[in-house]
């Protein structure tokens, strides 16, 4: 459990790696201010409008925050470049610590808690709350949560996670790292793993969801368990989650040398090299 002291640090969360720009302060597991919006192609103009309108929300100032939690992708190359950019920034003018998180991981988390929450597999009256993050028990009902960005030509940014549902905490661990992989090859690896390690509880494919439907109902016809299929889009307060716990554990990233998690080169990138 978190100390008193621990949950009362507040942490700026920012996210830009899909067309949807999320900024939020939390403080340990409430969030005290969260704004998104599609800004598709414009995050350089509304990243830092948008910190100074959750700012201002909650009057406080930088001196008011004890870290900086950055998505650091993968998802959108120039999106992923800008956000961490600026948190970068922001950390080395305030003087404040700052880690990178996997922005997938944060999708996932938001995916699975509010695909719980819309289910009722949570008793919930209104808002869903967050939860602090612990181990896994082997012992409890596992479930596997499949985050999914949109990579284009049949690819996805994912990656695998395990949450357990439990009173007090999110059990939570990572599986299978964050990559770009072909949906189709995909499925048929998370069959394989079901059937080689054993088949999870359920599992959830989260996020991008629309594009990939398909392949994301075929795993339903491979797997011993039901596949869940949620659309959602990024949301700060889970990389807050995340970063928080790291930032709270006195773990932080150099700011000079923090880089984005691209996983692939930039298409500009890859015709130039496809043409030399």
């Amino acid at each position: 459990m978190m100390s008193k002291e621990a949950t009362r640090k507040r942490f700026l969360a920012i996210d830009t790696s899909t067309a949807m720009l999320s900024v939020a302060v939390v403080e340990g597991t409430r969030v005290l201010k969260e704004v998104s919006s599609s800004a598709e192609r414009n995050h350089s103009l509304y990243l830092i409008p948008t910190v100074k309108e959750v700012l201002h929300a909650l009057d406080l100032g930088e001196q008011d925050l004890d870290g900086i939690i950055i998505g650091r992708g993968p998802g959108s190359y120039t999106g992923v470049r800008i956000g961490v950019t600026v948190g970068k920034t922001l950390a080395w003018v305030w003087k404040k610590p700052i880690v990178g998180v996997s922005s997938l991981e944060g999708l996932a988390l938001a995916g699975w808690q509010h695909g719980l929450h819309a289910e009722g597999a949570e008793a919930s009256d209104g808002e869903l709350e967050m939860r602090p993050l612990s181990s896994i028990d082997a012992q409890q009902d596992q479930h596997w949560i499949v985050p999914l960005m949109d990579a284009r030509r049949g690819q996805v940014y994912t990656s695998l996670w395990c949450g357990e549902v439990a009173a007090d905490s999110t059990p939570w661990a990572n599986l299978e790292e964050d990559r770009v992989r072909l949906m189709k090859e995909w499925v048929n690896q998370l069959a394989e793993k079901a059937e080689v390690e054993g088949t999870p509880s359920s599992i959830w494919v989260v996020g991008d969801v629309e594009l990939h439907r398909a392949e994301a109902e075929r795993l339903g016809t491979l797997v011993r368990c039901p596949v869940q299929i949620v659309g959602h889009t990024i949301e700060a307060r889970w990389l807050g989650l995340t970063g928080g716990k790291r930032l709270m554990q006195g773990e932080y990233d150099d700011a000079h040398r923090l880089e984005p998690n691209y996983t692939q080169l930039a298409e500009a990138e890859a015709k130039l090299l496809g043409k030399s």
